[in-house]
């Protein structure tokens, strides 16, 4: 017996449970159930394919491999792309790059990875996205530029060059 066909499971439940005239209604409330449960799984299986090619594409943009930060810290890295969004353009006095905060934790994220010792790729640990985005945002960012903390940093200096 296929319990998926209709009229065989009308069959026997009615046996066992309704009255013929309410049965007839139960049936077709069930057939109604069942074809929107076949919807449902082709919309799915839709769904399932779409992430498929989404998780495809992302794998087009995200690196395979990453630049190791050799003695493990970041904050090294920080301050220099902090410096780098702060850089102004001589001739006008505005900012040389412009990009939101998320964008910049982005960017680190991405392509730079922690590395306790100079061995290979397993040890290397992802940076954390919440944590460099802190920085960004001013939150842990203000202190790390003040001018007592720059000994602790690299400190890039801007030159009066013109560039033609």
């Amino acid at each position: 017996m296929n319990w998926q066909n209709t009229n065989d499971t009308k069959s026997v439940l009615s046996k066992f449970l309704f009255d013929e005239r309410g049965s007839d209604q139960f049936f077709i409330e069930y057939q109604r159930i069942i074809e929107r449960k076949n919807e449902l799984e082709v919309l799915l299986e839709k769904e399932q394919s779409t992430v498929k090619d989404l998780q495809n594409q992302l794998k087009n943009v995200a690196p395979e491999y990453r630049i190791a930060i050799l003695n493990g810290d970041q904050k090294l890295l920080i301050d220099l792309f902090m410096q780098l969004r702060d850089l102004k353009v001589p001739r006008t006095d505005n900012n040389f790059l412009s990009a939101k905060p998320e964008l910049w934790a982005r960017l680190i994220h991405n392509y730079f990875t922690l590395s306790h010792t100079n061995s290979k790729e397993d040890n290397r640990q992802l940076l954390s996205y919440d944590t460099i985005l802190d920085y960004f945002k001013d939150n842990l960012g203000k202190e790390m530029l003040k001018s007592k903390n720059r000994s602790k940093y690299f400190n890039i200096k801007e030159s009066n060059r013109i560039y033609t």
